[in-house]
């Protein structure tokens, strides 16, 4: 207790911790993408852009971290975790007498909390999301499947924490997610002409699917919404969106494909009967009669699928006006 000049008293005021003060003046200066002062020395900065696009890149202004967070000329589209600031922008100028059309995904950390939350997935330990998403897609493109055109990454972190980080594609000219291919556009096609659409659709996700599972490759959130259709072309199916992916050895990926296959068949019930489903598996099997092992497999899929169903769903309707 204090008194005063009256001789009241008073609760004595507490002093706000040191390490609070510290703290946000720690974050008031990260927040200017700058390392405090005296610290330099724990800031690093690591930004990674295609040979083809460094040029472009440069005469864009959007060659450092910081460029591409403070950029004005972006056009906001979505928030991608909740109420978070991560987001997703699109950002079209002139190069060569040529518009051109990006998309930037920027991954932000402004709290301690989240960096310790999230510090197995990269804020700490191992790579951000943005560059394993970056290393990840080319992982695919390398086996064959249709990727987006990538530009490049960055990240900024302090005393190892991530702070920032971003990635850049290039716009897929005509492109539409498969979720809104399906449950929108394929809508105002002729009767007959959807289900051989939805065939060939099938045949392509099969086809991509069992590539990646073939090279040990789980993709971890095998979602409609993370497949692109370009020109309303079937067979020009794209794979993107995979942060969380991993490469397995074959003994491992064995169950882990399960998993991929049961996400897939849980938004997919919405899309696809379960006759087109069952064809699914077919061409993703290679076989034209299913076997015991591979009734027991499928068995196994929709089990791993049913608690999966419900969230799926919510994603589809959180981008889709569903009826």
């Amino acid at each position: 207790m204090t008194v005063d000049l009256l001789g009241n008293t008073q609760p004595r005021r507490r002093r706000r911790p040191a390490r609070t003060r510290f703290g946000k003046w720690l974050w008031r200066e990260l927040e200017q993408f700058r390392a405090p002062k005296g610290l330099g020395w724990l800031f690093s900065e690591r930004v990674h852009i295609e040979p083809e696009y460094q040029s472009l890149m440069r005469e864009a202004g959007l060659d450092s971290v910081r460029a591409v967070f403070e950029t004005e000329h972006g056009e906001f589209l979505a928030n991608q975790w909740g109420g978070s600031k991560d987001d997703v922008s699109r950002i079209r100028f002139e190069y060569n007498g040529e518009v051109r059309t990006f998309y930037v995904k920027r991954f932000w950390n402004r709290r301690f909390r989240s960096i310790i939350t999230r510090a197995i997935r990269g804020s700490l330990v191992g790579r951000s999301l943005m560059r394993a998403e970056f290393e990840n897609i080319k992982e695919l493109g390398q086996m064959g499947l249709r990727i987006p055109r990538l530009v490049g990454y960055g990240e900024q972190r302090f005393c190892c924490g991530l702070i920032n980080s971003y990635m850049i594609t290039e716009e897929i000219p005509n492109a539409m997610g498969v979720d809104s291919l399906v449950h929108q556009w394929l809508g105002t096609q002729p009767q007959d002409k959807q289900w051989e659409l939805k065939e060939e659709l099938i045949t392509s996700i099969a086809a991509a699917v069992k590539t990646m599972h073939a090279n040990g490759f789980e993709h971890h959130d095998l979602f409609l919404r993370n497949l692109i259709v370009a020109d309303h072309d079937m067979s020009k199916l794209y794979v993107f969106d995979c942060p969380h992916a991993w490469i397995w050895p074959a003994f491992i990926m064995k169950k882990r494909r399960k998993v991929d296959l049961a996400m897939l068949d849980a938004g997919a019930t919405m899309a696809f009967s379960p006759m087109q489903r069952m064809r699914f598996l077919y061409q993703y099997l290679g076989c034209q009669r299913l076997s015991a092992e591979d009734k027991a497999f499928a068995r196994e899929v929709l089990a791993y699928a049913a608690p999966m169903r419900k969230k799926q769903i919510k994603r589809l309707e959180r981008s889709l006006p569903l009826d």
